[in-house]
C-alpha cells in the first residue's frame, strides 16, 4: 500500500494487492485494482484472467437470488 501511495502508477504492486485482495475475498477491491491496471495496460492476459474470474464469481451470486 504504500509503494502505490508513493507512485500510483506502479502496476506490479496494483496487481499483488488486487490478489491479496481477493485471496481475502475482497473483489469490489480487487476488482477495482485490476482494471486500474487494465486501462494502463489492456493487453495485460493475467489481469484479464483474475477480472474474468471474479465476473464470474460476481455472477454467480447473483444468480443466487
Amino acid at each position: 500500500l504504500e509503494i502505490i501511495s508513493i507512485n500510483p502508477e506502479h502496476l506490479n504492486a496494483r496487481y499483488n494487492l488486487a490478489l491479496t485482495y481477493l485471496q481475502k475475498n475482497d473483489l469490489t477491491n480487487s476488482k477495482n485494482h485490476l482494471e486500474y491496471i487494465l486501462q494502463r495496460d489492456p493487453n495485460n492476459h493475467a489481469v484479464k484472467k483474475q477480472l474474468e474470474h471474479i465476473n464470474s464469481v460476481l455472477m454467480q451470486g447473483l444468480q443466487r437470488f
